[in-house]
């Protein structure tokens, strides 16, 4: 059996142990102040009532005492011992000190009796005290305590009956929603919406868990793609190197004819011209194949790490999930440990949106190598106010690097075309040389200059950085070539620069080495761009 307790209280008693304790220690001493209040206040009125029936019995027993017999003044006495505060009276004459009238008995008291003279016209004619006792001042006492008890007790009863509907609609029954939709979560149950209409602390933590489901649900689906994708570039893959293992066992053999051809006769230069030419073809197919696998696998390893972090979350999230069910269930559940969940939980969230949000950018920036449409239209706009704003923003993204940037586009040339799209191609080349050219740098130069050449216009982008090696200028467009894989290289900005000026814009992008060191890229453009139909695929 359990032991009893507060551990093992659920969290609706420990919070009603809570209230009835802050109600009954304040209740207490609130009962002790009433106590002594009222037994001052009632002491207060019984010596006010002793003085002033001493005081009456001093002023209407002169005469008596002078010239009467007690008989007269026994009325009088008779009556205020009617009273049952008053316990003895005694009246005595002076000097001798003879008891003139005495009623009542004497009682144990703690209040002292009251004396007082009886004087006429300057003689002391005798004395007269009066006895009270407490027995009314007790049970007037007892009394208050009692009714204090019983207001006390029926407001504490409506008190706790009112904060355990509350607890029970405010918390208890939303933890219990909340944990059955954190075990639907983590059996994978990723279809069922989780409603939530409120906006306190548990709303939030509910609000949170849909936003999770829902990325969650958004990451499998995109998974499902990824896989299925994958899947099918692995065949094509696997087809295409069976391709080219037979291709290649045909061109040597071919070769091997055409150069005894060539040998033999001049007849048939121009059919070996032919076949060669067929086979420049394939190689460069080859080539391509060969790039498409170093994309796949590119991929596949950047994807790698927030998808794996991501899987890696939701499977914490959903142990934690199922230790708090535990807990709960075993009445075990703490106002800690279901601070600590919620902390925990925010911070996975957290963890969980950053690197779905660093996949979608992989998978954004991937889309935009194979795709080639805009919905940008065509408009006429001035070079030089386009590379002005690029040389403020990238200035604000580069305080990292002092790097002196100087915009040499002289004003007056004016392009039809697509400036949204120049503006990313002009951002792709700037985040290239600010992450490569001054590769452990803290200061730089970056030139961008422009002339007219005919109906087209030049465009280039020169630092006097590190600059590129001439055996990899011919890769760096390809997609997923980077000098920095595992340090934050993706190897996509150049790739979609060389897709946005060749296939929207209708241009050409290379580079060539600056003088005396660095490097240039060279954007050739249109005046006048081609249009792009709206429905343009890849």
């Amino acid at each position: 059996m359990r032991s009893f307790s507060p551990r093992n209280l659920s969290l609706r008693y420990v919070l009603l142990l809570a209230v009835l304790l802050g109600l009954l220690i304040p209740s207490w001493i609130a009962f002790a102040f009433e106590k002594a209040e009222v037994q001052a206040r009632l002491s207060r009125e019984l010596t006010s009532d002793r003085d002033r029936y001493a005081d009456l019995l001093a002023v209407s027993l002169r005469e008596p005492l002078w010239q009467l017999p007690p008989l007269f003044a026994e009325p009088l006495i008779d009556k205020i011992m009617e009273d049952p505060k008053v316990t003895r009276i005694v009246v005595k004459r002076m000097p001798e000190g003879q008891v003139f009238l005495e009623r009542g008995a004497i009682k144990p008291t703690s209040v002292e009796p009251a004396a007082r003279d009886i004087q006429m016209q300057g003689n002391t004619l005798g004395t007269v005290s009066v006895q009270v006792n407490e027995d009314g001042v007790t049970d007037a006492t007892a009394a208050a305590q009692q009714r204090f008890l019983w207001r006390t007790a029926y407001i504490g009863a409506a008190a706790i009956a009112l904060i355990f509907i509350t607890l029970h609609l405010r918390l208890t029954r939303p933890v219990d929603k909340l944990v059955m939709q954190s075990e639907a979560l983590a059996d994978g149950r990723l279809h069922e919406t989780m409603e939530w209409h409120r906006n306190d602390e548990l709303g939030r933590v509910g609000h949170s868990l849909e936003n999770t489901r829902r990325a969650l649900a958004k990451l499998v689906g995109e998974l499902q793609t990824v896989n299925v994708d994958l899947r099918s570039e692995n065949e094509q893959r696997k087809k295409a190197e069976t391709e080219i293992a037979r291709h290649a066992e045909v061109l040597e053999s071919r070769v091997a004819e055409r150069t005894q051809e060539l040998s033999a006769t001049n007849a048939t230069l121009s059919v070996t011209l032919s076949n060669l030419r067929q086979t420049q073809h394939d190689l460069v197919e080859s080539k391509k194949l060969a790039s498409l696998g170093r994309m796949v696998a590119g991929v596949a390893h950047e994807l790698n790490t927030p998808i794996g972090n991501a899987l890696t979350i939701g499977s914490t999230i959903g142990e934690r999930v199922r230790e708090l069910q535990a807990q709960a269930d075993a009445g075990q559940l703490k106002k800690s440990t279901l601070t600590d969940f919620l902390t925990s939980t925010v911070e996975a969230g957290v963890v969980l949106e950053r690197s779905l949000a660093r996949a979608a950018e992989l998978v954004t920036s991937f889309k935009q190598v194979a795709e080639s449409n805009s919905k940008e239209e065509l408009s006429t706009f001035e070079l030089v106010h386009l590379t002005a704003g690029m040389a403020s923003r990238f200035t604000t993204t580069s305080e990292d690097i002092a790097i002196d940037f100087q915009n040499r586009v002289p004003p007056g040339i004016f392009i039809t075309g697509y400036p949204e799209l120049l503006r990313q191609v002009l951002g792709h080349l700037l985040n290239n040389t600010r992450v490569h050219a001054f590769d452990n740098r803290t200061e730089g130069q970056v030139i961008v200059q422009a002339y007219i050449a005919g109906n087209h216009v030049e465009i280039t982008v020169s630092d006097n950085g590190t600059g590129i090696a001439e055996d990899i200028q011919s890769r760096i467009f390809d997609p997923m070539f980077t000098t920095r894989m595992g340090r934050g290289g993706v190897g996509l900005g150049l790739s979609v620069v060389h897709n946005i000026v060749t296939r929207n814009m209708g241009g050409k992008v290379h580079v060539r080495n600056a003088r005396p060191r660095g490097a240039c890229f060279v954007l050739t453009l249109p005046l006048v761009a081609p249009l792009i139909p709206a429905d343009s695929d890849s």
